[in-house]
């Protein structure tokens, strides 16, 4: 039944990602193909041996466990200041993430249940949206830190607009400045997510 439920809301989830998610993300969003961050990745890798004053510098990050450390009061707060309502949406998927047990096996036989308190099922229709939907705060985050400050922003003699990363699903590339001041940011940057998110 839960299944059921969580199929629904991510049909009803599905079309309004688009204008909820960074455009940096381009997995499990409509209409948007991971051949468009391929290529992007392709054009900025190219620029990376270029010479300039301040080298560039690309970094790769994969969020290990993705799914199992998404906490989720922080979910709901992202999804509460995206606009969704409580009625309609919040209280529908706290209920779907928080009425999962778990049993551990002892010689083959379950040996009591405990109640999850973190994480996304893998397998669950609405996992992906609600992970993308979580991940899209360190997307803010890195648009925020690179684009809002000039010196930390990729140089590149060939492609104009400015980038601060690629993302699909937990798989995150970020540009930027070789420097010392903007990667120790960048660092400050990731470590407030880890402490704001609870991954």
């Amino acid at each position: 039944m839960n299944k059921i439920i969580t199929k629904i809301l991510t049909v009803r989830l599905s079309p309004l990602l688009p204008s909820v998610i960074s455009p940096n993300q381009s997995r499990f969003i409509r209409g948007r193909l991971l051949n468009d961050n391929v290529l992007l990745a392709q054009e900025m890798f190219y620029e990376l041996p270029r010479c300039s004053p301040t080298p560039n510098v690309a970094i790769k990050i994969d969020m290990a466990k993705a799914y199992d450390r998404v906490q989720w009061p922080f979910l709901l707060k992202i999804l509460r200041h995206m606009g969704f309502s409580e009625e309609a949406w919040l209280g529908l998927i706290e209920r779907c993430i928080g009425s999962c047990w778990f049993s551990v096996l002892v010689n083959g036989a379950p040996s009591g249940f405990f109640k999850s308190t973190r994480g996304l099922r893998q397998g669950d229709p609405i996992s992906p949206v609600l992970f993308v939907i979580a991940a899209d705060y360190l997307s803010r985050a890195l648009d925020k830190l690179i684009l809002g400050r000039k010196e930390m922003l990729f140089k590149s003699t060939h492609y104009s607009s400015e980038i601060s990363h690629l993302a699909y699903a937990d798989d995150i590339l970020i540009f930027t400045q070789a420097a010392t001041s903007s990667l120790s940011q960048l660092r400050a940057c990731l470590e407030d997510y880890v402490a704001v998110s609870g991954s």
